[in-house]
């Protein structure tokens, strides 16, 4: 699999880690997977660094993402930092994902370095 999944027990954090490419059904898997440890854990916090992932995607799996997300279990009261590479040629669908989750209410946020999105993360409170 192009993930890891750990756990982060001081900071309550779900840590995700992927790599290479990612299309929509790898996607779909990784948020199952990892909403499995968040139920196995009691945690609500996520940092998914996608840093040496390439999404597969489209504009339209992208804009159908967050409503895919809450079909599988997603829910506004988890929170999620997304870390990428700024050096990525898809910063731009980053970004629209971004976009798109506030929209709709989730509170995802995309960040460039791991260690602010973890201090957002852990500022935020709640487990």
């Amino acid at each position: 699999m192009p993930w890891t999944i750990e756990f982060l027990d001081a900071e309550q954090v779900i840590l995700v880690t992927t790599s290479g490419s990612m299309d929509l059904d790898g996607l779909k898997r990784l948020a199952v997977e990892s909403l499995a440890e968040s139920n196995r854990r009691g945690a609500s916090r996520f940092l998914l660094d996608h840093r040496k992932m390439t999404p597969a995607v489209d504009a339209v799996e992208i804009y159908n993402l967050p409503n895919i997300n809450e079909s599988l279990g997603v829910t506004r009261q988890h929170r999620i930092a997304i870390v990428y590479d700024p050096a990525s040629s898809d910063v731009a669908n980053f970004q629209f994902y971004e976009d798109r989750a506030y929209n709709v209410g989730f509170d995802h946020r995309l960040f460039t370095d791991i260690d602010k999105a973890m201090k957002w993360l852990t500022a935020g409170g709640g487990k």
